[in-house]
């Protein structure tokens, strides 16, 4: 899951500083390859996880933090995209993505587990 968010980033990097418009939607295809990969392994590992008696609320809280969590994403992003524009500010969340797997793959020995 990790390497396919480390994956995700990389490629959504790659589509951001691309000046081809044919290798900016390769880019894209495995950028959605690499994110939907990375989604259907963390939702199965949350399912999987969560105790029987608890998976539905679990699974609310899930989707209420991703679902619910995006739009002020969203508007932190809207926010730098008028001074910087939309492909910088992309390619330094896509960044940030990078940075936070690498460090988990680094130190998660108990995610590893999973």
């Amino acid at each position: 899951m990790l390497y396919a968010f480390a994956a995700f980033g990389a490629f959504t990097i790659g589509a951001t500083l691309s000046r081809w418009q044919w290798l900016s939607m390769l880019l894209l295809v495995g950028s959605g390859f690499f994110l939907t990969t990375a989604f259907s392994t963390l939702n199965s590992l949350v399912q999987e996880l969560a105790p029987d008696a608890l998976r539905g609320r679990v699974l609310s809280i899930f989707g209420l933090a991703f679902r619910g969590g995006s739009p002020f994403g969203s508007l932190a992003a809207g926010a730098v995209v008028r001074q910087a524009g939309a492909p910088p500010v992309v390619a330094c969340y896509s960044a940030v993505l990078i940075v936070i797997a690498i460090t988990l793959l680094a130190r998660g020995g108990r995610l590893r587990e999973l």
